[in-house]
């Protein structure tokens, strides 16, 4: 009896060992997704002239598309003129693996440059 119940408890530290791990595991992938979305940020606003609605709206789909919405842009700027710097913010969600619930809640700040003239 007393065999039994090690091996069932060698089993169920097994498995919560190894989903830890795959847990920690997607959010370093997910960390790593992180410059992929900030470069695509950063080429639409230079795109698109600064942080205009139709700039928002592309980022917002590549984040929904690739990211399943982890991405949240947070600020606004307008248009710019060619060649003015555009800060800018967003928020980088992070869940794990096997819950549908938000774990870790991480600010970015970025840069670009306005490309329209």
């Amino acid at each position: 009896m007393d065999g039994i119940v090690s091996f069932l408890g060698k089993i169920a530290l097994t498995v919560v060992c190894t989903l830890f791990m795959l847990t920690i595991g997607a959010v370093v992938i997910q960390l790593g997704e992180k410059n992929d979305y900030q470069q695509y940020a950063n080429n639409s606003i230079e795109r698109f002239g600064g942080l205009t609605n139709e700039a928002l709206t592309d980022i917002e789909n590549y984040s929904n598309d690739n990211f399943n919405g982890r991405f949240v842009m947070q600020t606004s700027t307008g248009k710019k003129s060619y060649g003015e710097d555009i800060l800018y913010k967003y928020q980088m969600i992070i869940k794990p693996v096997f819950m549908d619930f938000e774990v870790i809640k991480l600010n970015f700040k970025g840069s670009a440059s306005s490309k329209v003239r």
